[in-house]
């Protein structure tokens, strides 16, 4: 409920169940050294509305919050670069929610960082946890734009069984130079995308956005419960 602080240092908390309201800071002060912040519970990890993680600095650090079972956030989680590129933020469990008002930055001045949600590019990182099923809501935001100069970052949001996302997701090229990033919001057996993805470059090339569930339904149309037809 408090506030832990560790410049430039490392921050790891481990537990059966962590559950996080206060302020976890392990901001870069130092050149050259950036922070690390490790949230592992092998049962549930939850971030609650108004908890912050940060871990920026000249370049961005790194932020992990894991859980054996389910991982809510609905706070704020920073990995932002104030000179160089943005940090990389991780978000795992088997079942992983990005809930109202959650916002992930790891945003960077010469270039965008890496935010993995649910899982790594196509779930197909031996080394990073793939959730079974993973949301995001409509007024969540992920953040990995390159400020000034460079390219925009990475953006994975993934699972293996279902993907419902909703929420809003930039990864812009520089504003002096640089492309756009690349995202994939994908459900390896079912994907509901209803969100936003900007990747534009205003001196450089258009990123990527990839969609890649088992079969795809394009529709302007809603059901009487409000989703998609499928």
């Amino acid at each position: 409920l408090g506030q832990i602080i560790a410049n430039s240092g490392k921050i790891g908390i481990y537990a059966g169940l962590v559950k996080n309201s206060g302020a976890l800071r392990a901001d870069g002060v130092v050149a050259g050294q950036n922070g690390e912040i490790l949230l592992k519970a092998t049962q549930n990890a939850t971030l609650d509305a108004g908890g912050t993680l940060s871990a920026s600095g000249a370049r961005g650090g790194s932020v992990t919050i894991q859980a054996g079972d389910t991982t809510l956030l609905s706070g704020t989680v920073e990995a932002k670069g104030s000179q160089g590129q943005g940090g990389t933020v991780q978000v795992l469990g088997n079942q992983v929610g990005l809930l109202d008002n959650a916002r992930i930055d790891a945003s960077g001045q010469s270039g965008g960082g890496y935010v993995m949600v649910g899982g790594d590019f196509h779930g197909a990182n031996p080394d990073v946890q793939n959730a079974t099923a993973t949301y995001v809501s409509p007024t969540a935001t992920i953040n990995a734009d390159a400020i000034r100069a460079g390219d925009g970052g990475n953006v994975a949001v993934w699972s293996n069984d279902a993907t419902r996302f909703y929420g809003a997701i930039s990864a812009r090229g520089g504003a002096q130079s640089g492309n756009g990033g690349f995202v994939e919001t994908s459900g390896k057996a079912w994907l509901d995308f209803r969100g936003t993805v900007d990747t534009h470059a205003p001196f450089g090339n258009f990123g990527t956005l990839l969609l890649d569930p088992t079969s795809s339904t394009i529709s302007n149309t809603v059901t009487s419960n409000g989703t998609c037809p499928p």
